[in-house]
This record gives C-alpha cells, sequence and structure tokens, in this order.
C-alpha cells in the first residue's frame, strides 16, 4: 500500500471523480449493485462501499479513457477496497 499511497494520486482522484465526465458513468452506476451483492461492505444502495467503488471506477475510466471501463472491473476494484482506502486502491490500480 505504501508504494501506491501519494498525494499526487490523491489529488488525481478526486479530480477525475468532481471535475471530470466519464461516457461509462450509467453503465457503472447500474454495476455497482452487483459487484459482491452480499458482502456488507457493497449491500447498501449509495452506502460508502457503492460510492467508494463508484468513484475508484469512475476515476480509471476518466484517467485511461482507451480502456474506460468494462463490468469485471468492479470485482478487482472492489477487492482492493476491501483491504484499503478509496485512494490507495485507485493508486495501486495506477501502479498495477
Amino acid at each position: 500500500i505504501s508504494l501506491c499511497h501519494n498525494e499526487e494520486t490523491i489529488y488525481l482522484l478526486h479530480q477525475l471523480v468532481i471535475y471530470e465526465t466519464s461516457a461509462s458513468e450509467l453503465d457503472i452506476i447500474r454495476d455497482i449493485s452487483r459487484t459482491f451483492p452480499s458482502h456488507v461492505f457493497f449491500q447498501q444502495r449509495h452506502g460508502p462501499g457503492q460510492r467508494s467503488l463508484y468513484n475508484v471506477l469512475k476515476a480509471y475510466s476518466v484517467y485511461d479513457r482507451d480502456v474506460g471501463y468494462v463490468q469485471g472491473m468492479g470485482f478487482l476494484a472492489g477487492l482492493l477496497l476491501l483491504y484499503m482506502s478509496e485512494e490507495d486502491a485507485f493508486g495501486c490500480w495506477l501502479h498495477c
């Protein structure tokens, strides 16, 4: 985690989520509830788990527009979010 965490990544995540739009936003929103639906962290609609998952997926889809978003990404991001903050999960995703 310490290799993925830095202030630049935190700033980038928040900038991409707040100020940029993604062509995949509706797909991400639709798929959020399908990602680990029985896990308590992701069960609450618009809860902290689903918001974090949305933020990571949207930020990545904006950051790498060539890849964008595909449905399987939610499970990878969700797994990272079970063990770390959304900032660290996004940072790890960028450095994979």
